[in-house]
């Protein structure tokens, strides 16, 4: 005899983040990210693994609705890279292993040194995959020459980039040097765009749009500080989630150009 389940709590506080999940699923894939769960949810992450627990979790109960969870048959790649994500979440950095990664992806050993080599290039991989700030770049190139209005973009674009691998960042922000592969995967990512960031506020300084004098180097490191406090540091530290992306990123911009002072 079957034990009904209507009226358990437990139940009712998980449904609408399997909802949540659900859509996910229908729009990213089974590699949908829990960063992306909390935000289409307002839910934080510990909220998340109480109610519903991780991502295989969240998997196996969409499975058992009839939702296809799988991954595409073959892709090969898809799974190693999504397994990275989700044994680092659970695991962390230093307790990471190739063989960790390859039971969860349901390959074996060998294959993830088939298609990626040692460590070092698969969370190289991963990260190009993961934290791919092509967008944000691409949106730096095309500045038109509005600061203000080309920040906006800017944050809108990091804000978004931030919130989704919010995993990846806590693992920077958390200084794990154990994981010295993964953390200089990210590091050499977050060099260009901050290079980049430089350079668009070098010409705004020539061009008479920002205070002369100032190292560029700093006006971009401070303006991604920003972007960090409120996509990362607000959620994970003081339970703040940045859920309204496109009043966050005027805000951002007006604390950087203008302050808060009168």
């Amino acid at each position: 005899m079957s034990v009904s389940t209507a009226g358990d709590p437990a139940v009712a506080a998980a449904e609408p983040i399997l909802r949540a999940a659900a859509a996910l699923l229908r729009e990213h894939g089974p590699a949908f990210t829990m960063a992306q769960l909390e935000r289409r949810t307002g839910l934080s992450r510990a909220t998340l693994y109480r109610r519903v627990g991780g991502k295989r979790a969240v998997l196996e109960d969409l499975a058992a609705r009839g939702e296809a969870t799988s991954p595409i048959a073959g892709d090969v790649n898809t799974r190693v890279l999504d397994a990275v994500r989700q044994v680092v979440g659970e695991r962390g950095v230093a307790g990471t292993t190739l063989e960790h990664i390859a039971q969860e992806a349901g390959v074996g050993v060998a294959t993830v040194y088939r298609h990626f080599g040692g460590r070092q290039r698969l969370f190289d991989a991963f990260v190009r995959a993961n934290a791919d700030r092509t967008r944000t770049r691409a949106l730096l190139a095309s500045a038109n020459g509005d600061l203000r209005s080309d920040l906006t973009t800017i944050a809108g674009s990091a804000l978004a980039l931030f919130g989704d691998n919010r995993d990846l960042m806590r693992v920077v922000l958390g200084g794990q040097r154990q994981g010295l592969e993964l953390l200089g995967a990210l590091k050499g990512s977050s060099d260009r765009t901050l290079h980049d960031l430089a350079a668009l506020f070098a010409r705004a300084a020539d061009n008479g749009r920002l205070e002369p004098g100032h190292d560029p180097s700093r006006l971009a490191l401070a303006f991604v500080g920003i972007l960090l406090a409120f996509a990362v540091i607000g959620p994970e530290l003081y339970g703040l989630e940045p859920d309204d992306p496109d009043g966050l990123a005027t805000l951002a911009v007006a604390l950087f150009l203008d302050g808060v002072g009168r």
